[in-house]
């Protein structure tokens, strides 16, 4: 859910997006935040599940139909940039994007 504050950090980093062409050449950019919340997700399953590999259940276990499952998500915040370059033929564009998120 956005808050004012929230609202407020989008507008300003939006105002970093830039662009710069020159005749048909032209390079842009972006510089972008994301700050998700955590979510705690649950339910049951409603047809029998035979456990994989992998879990912390040995595998061929098979769950019930109306087994409870749950779990929580932890999301950390990020930052995000992209470099653009590209070159305008009338109306086709030939673009080369490198773009980094963590």
């Amino acid at each position: 859910m956005f808050t004012k504050n929230h609202l407020c950090c989008v507008i300003a980093v939006s105002a970093f997006s830039f662009a710069a062409q020159a005749e048909d050449f032209y390079v842009g950019g972006n510089l972008g935040y994301s700050n998700m919340d955590d979510t705690a997700t649950s339910g049951s399953f409603n047809s029998e599940f035979v456990t994989g590999p992998g879990t912390s259940i040995p595998a061929g276990v098979a769950l019930p139909a109306g087994t409870d499952v749950g779990w929580d998500t932890s999301v950390d915040s990020g930052t995000a940039y992209s470099l653009t370059l590209g070159y305008q033929l009338g109306q086709l564009r030939l673009e080369a994007e490198y773009a980094r998120s963590k």
